[in-house]
C-alpha cells in the first residue's frame, strides 16, 4: 500500500476527508492529488455531497498550504485536537466546494 484516505458522508450535505497519507518514497508522484480527485468524485456521486470538509493541525502550515493549492479554503473555524483537552494547538477546518 502506498496511499490511503478516509471519506465519510456528513448529514449536512458535506463529506469529511481525513487521514490522507502517502508513502514518503512516492510523495512527489501525484498520488495525493489523485486521491483528492477520487474523493471529489466519490463524495459527489456516492454521498451526494456539495463540499468536502477536513481538519489539519495548525502546526503544519506547509500541509495547510498544500491543501489550499488544491482548492481547499480555511473556514475560520478551529476545533480542539481530538483526545487532548489541554494542548496549545488546534485543528484548522478547511473546505473544498464541489462543482
Amino acid at each position: 500500500m502506498v496511499g490511503t484516505v478516509t471519506l465519510v458522508g456528513l448529514p449536512n450535505g458535506k463529506a469529511y476527508l481525513g487521514m490522507l497519507c502517502v508513502d514518503p518514497d512516492v510523495q512527489a508522484a501525484g498520488l495525493g492529488r489523485a486521491l483528492l480527485a477520487q474523493c471529489d468524485a466519490v463524495a459527489q456521486a456516492d454521498l451526494g455531497a456539495t463540499a468536502i470538509e477536513m481538519t489539519v493541525i495548525d502546526r503544519r502550515p506547509e500541509l495547510i498550504a498544500w491543501y489550499e493549492r488544491r482548492g481547499y479554503v480555511r473556514t475560520g473555524e478551529t476545533r480542539p485536537f481530538p483526545g487532548a483537552a489541554s494542548v496549545d494547538f488546534a485543528m484548522v477546518v478547511l473546505e473544498h466546494a464541489l462543482s
